[in-house]
């Protein structure tokens, strides 16, 4: 999700994970866990998609380019500031 949210390929998700306490957070991880490398990322990327999660990727972010509510209720702005 965060490779989809800022537009990274798997090597840099790793990277931001390893400096960055909020994205530790977001990902389930404690302070001192060890993010898992980019190939790790690779993997579980590839095979949640056979297994449909692209739907799932669609699905949470239908519209986020206008603006509007996900499906646990959080409101995001459109990305032109509106």
């Amino acid at each position: 999700m965060v490779s989809y949210l800022y537009n990274l390929s798997e090597r840099q998700v790793e990277e931001l994970a390893n400096d960055s306490l909020s994205v530790k957070y977001f990902l389930g991880l404690a302070v001192d866990d060890k993010v898992p490398d980019h190939s790790t990322l690779t993997v579980f990327k590839e095979r949640l998609l056979r297994g449909g999660g692209e739907k799932v990727y669609e699905k949470l972010f239908q519209g986020d380019s206008e603006g509007g509510q996900d499906q646990r209720g959080r409101v995001w702005e459109s990305a032109g500031g509106g």
